[in-house]
C-alpha cells in the first residue's frame, strides 16, 4: 500500500491539529466535529448535522473518547462525515488536490 495515498482517514489524520488528536472534538477549517457517542455532531456555517455512528461491540461515554482514535478504529465513518457537510467536503477536495492545503 502506498504510504502517501490520500484517503478520507488520512485527511482526518492530517487535518486534526496535534493538540486535538486526543480530544473528542476538533476543528477542521470552519467545521467543528464532536464525537458524542453514539453520534457525531458536525457544525458548519450551514447548520448542525448529526451522524449516527453506533458500532457493534463498542461503547464509550458521550464526549469521552478521542474522535481521531474512533475514526481510526472505524474508518468508513470518515466518508459519512465528508458527505454530510459541504464545508468538510470542500476541505477534503482541497486536500485531494494539494496535500499542502492543511
Amino acid at each position: 500500500m502506498d504510504a502517501h495515498r490520500k484517503t478520507p482517514l488520512t485527511f482526518f489524520q492530517q487535518a486534526i491539529l496535534k493538540p486535538f488528536k486526543s480530544d473528542s472534538n476538533a476543528d477542521i477549517g470552519d467545521v467543528f466535529i464532536a464525537l458524542i457517542y453514539p453520534e457525531i455532531l458536525i457544525r458548519d456555517a450551514t447548520g448542525d448535522y448529526v451522524i449516527e455512528c453506533r458500532q457493534d461491540g463498542f461503547h464509550a461515554e458521550a464526549d469521552d473518547f478521542p474522535l481521531l482514535n474512533f475514526l481510526e478504529m472505524f474508518p468508513t465513518i470518515c466518508d459519512s462525515l465528508i458527505a454530510e457537510s459541504s464545508a468538510l467536503k470542500r476541505c477534503y477536495e482541497r486536500y485531494l488536490a494539494d496535500l499542502q492545503c492543511l
